[in-house]
């Protein structure tokens, strides 16, 4: 059992993110809107299916779904996309989450 369960602490970085004794609630990236690799947005643009994910889903896949380029590409591209979720949950990360829960941490983070 937590120590604490209810309460909120910020972590910054993949690793202290991957470490941390709880759940992760959010995960923003600091800058806010750094660039995107342009062929990254060139290959998602061209694309005829967008694969997003499998991964570690607070540390690798949302935070790629944040950065604002790589986001409107996503958005704006006419290919078929489809979430990979893993089959094993990851502790401190994913520990808990139904795939769900895992929908809905996406809407939240990326509505578009």
């Amino acid at each position: 059992m937590r120590a604490a369960p209810d309460r909120l602490t910020v972590v910054r970085g993949q690793v202290q993110v991957a470490q941390v004794d709880g759940q992760v609630v959010s995960v923003r990236l600091s800058p806010a809107d750094p660039p995107a690799c342009p062929e990254a947005v060139a290959a998602v643009e061209a694309a005829d299916w967008v694969v997003v994910g499998p991964g570690s889903w607070f540390t690798s896949v949302m935070p790629t779904l944040l950065v604002p380029q790589l986001r409107d590409a996503l958005i704006r591209t006419p290919a078929k996309r489809a979430l990979v979720l893993n089959l094993v949950e990851q502790r401190g990360e994913t520990e808990g989450l139904s795939p769900t829960d895992h929908l809905e941490v996406l809407a939240a983070h990326a509505p578009s």
